[in-house]
């Protein structure tokens, strides 16, 4: 079966990218026939050769994609969490791929556990994309007034429709009559311009690991079924560690890269995360409303009125 599978991808990511791609070719099955499509957001000759000297574990075709960063001026929200014009080239995938069918987008903050095979077999009819609720749904289609709301991060693209129906016009649209309101970039823009053209497809194809705070009862049990894991919200190669189930893959599929020395790198910055929360846990004070504050002292929390302070 052809596989067509594309990621948007940055320099600085490309290690990341890197352990993603592995990961499938590690878990393929021998009628796969993977073609990668990278949408390159600034990736070095040098690393786009470690990329290809990826083939050595199994053969596959890449071909690297320049986008136009100057298309999405007019839809680019600027906010806190830097983000790279890089998040924004899925909305144009199927017209940059535009000699496949289907498409499997990917981010590069995952690890595959299995065939992607299953996964393109998806009969989307005539969805556009279909797609996994994101662990916030519930707040965010609250925030954008709909009634479901999914995770960007990995889709799966009926690029034929896309293309026949127009869709990129459509979604380029929503985002400028609507820029107010995008908080998270591209996946607000999908969410509010494609609501009822998404198809809901199982959890097991984006199992996100949420902040430990949002997991739920069955979070042990809905991992073990994961097809593939999704850091969204501590990343291995950053977080504390205690937070991150299945972090392991990350690492196991890091030593087949040519990255596989930043291990050390990546495991120093995993101690420092862990000495600050410890450092946060000794003792911290954050602001919960105009009104109140949590000061926590050996992890024990407690809320105060602020006081007001008058200059005469």
């Amino acid at each position: 079966m052809r596989i067509p599978v594309c990621f948007s991808c940055d320099n600085k990511y490309v290690p990341h990218l890197g352990v993603s791609i592995t990961s499938i070719l590690k878990n393929k099955k021998e009628k796969d026939n993977l073609v990668f499509y990278v949408l390159d957001g600034g990736i070095s000759d040098r690393n786009k050769e470690k990329l290809v000297s990826l083939k050595s574990i199994v053969d596959f075709e890449i071909k690297f994609v320049k986008v136009d960063n100057s298309i999405f001026s007019e839809i680019r929200v600027y906010g806190k969490d830097h983000i790279t014009d890089a998040s924004y080239y899925r909305l144009i995938l199927p017209d940059v791929c535009n000699r496949e069918d289907k498409i499997i987008y990917l981010d590069c903050d995952l690890v595959v556990r299995t065939s992607l095979c299953e996964m393109m077999a998806i009969d989307l009819k005539n969805y556009y994309i279909g797609a996994v609720p994101d662990t916030d749904f519930i707040e965010q289609k609250k925030r954008l007034n709909l009634k479901q709301y999914i995770n960007s991060g990995i889709l799966l693209v009926n690029a034929l429709a896309w293309r026949r129906d127009n869709i990129t016009a459509k979604v380029f649209s929503w985002a400028k009559n609507n820029k107010e309101m995008i908080l998270y970039h591209d996946q607000d823009i999908l969410n509010g311009s494609l609501e009822k053209d998404i198809k809901i497809i199982s959890s097991v194809w984006n199992t996100q690991i949420p902040k430990i705070e949002n997991r739920d009862t069955n979070f042990d049990k809905t991992l073990s079924d994961a097809k593939i894991i999704h850091y969204v919200a501590y990343k291995p190669w950053k977080g504390p560690l205690r937070f991150i189930p299945m972090e392991g893959l990350y690492f196991e599929y890091l030593d087949f890269t040519p990255w596989k020395n930043l291990k050390y790198k990546f495991k120093l910055k995993n101690k420092y995360a862990n000495f600050r929360l410890f450092i946060k846990w000794l003792a911290s004070v954050r602001n919960i409303s105009k009104k109140y504050k949590v000061i926590q002292i050996f992890g024990k929390s407690v809320i105060k009125l602020k006081r007001k302070i008058y200059k005469g």
